[in-house]
C-alpha cells in the first residue's frame, strides 16, 4: 500500500491529511511525526549538526524512519476506508454472462 500511495503525491497528500486530521487516528503516528519534525528541527541531536556528514546522516535516518512507518499507517487507515475491490471473473465467466459466487 505504501509505494501505491508514493505513485500518486496528490492521492497520497490527501490521505496523509485526512490521517493526520481524523479524530480516529491514534496519538502514536501524530506523535512519532511530530517528534520526528522536532528532532530534525531541535539543535540538540544525538550527533550534532556540526559534524558534517554524521550529524546529517542521524537526521536523515532518524527522518526516513519515523516518515516510513507514519506513511505505513496512512496507507492502513487508507485501506481501511475505501471499500474493498470486486472479485475478479475469471474468463469463462465473463464469457458465459455468469456472475461470481
Amino acid at each position: 500500500m505504501f509505494l501505491t500511495l508514493m505513485r500518486h503525491p496528490v492521492r497520497t497528500l490527501g490521505a496523509t491529511l485526512r490521517f493526520f486530521f481524523s479524530l480516529k487516528t491514534p496519538i502514536l503516528p501524530r506523535l512519532a511525526a511530530l517528534l520526528a519534525l522536532a528532532y530534525v528541527v531541535w539543535p540538540v541531536d544525538l550527533i550534532p549538526d556540526v559534524a558534517p556528514i554524521l550529524g546529517w546522516l542521524d537526521d536523515a535516518g532518524f527522518a526516513t524512519l519515523a516518515f516510513g512507518w507514519v506513511m505505513k499507517k496512512v496507507g492502513e487507515a487508507e485501506a481501511a476506508r475505501l471499500p474493498a475491490p470486486a472479485p475478479e471473473r475469471s474468463q469463462a465467466e465473463r464469457a458465459a454472462g455468469q456472475s461470481p459466487a
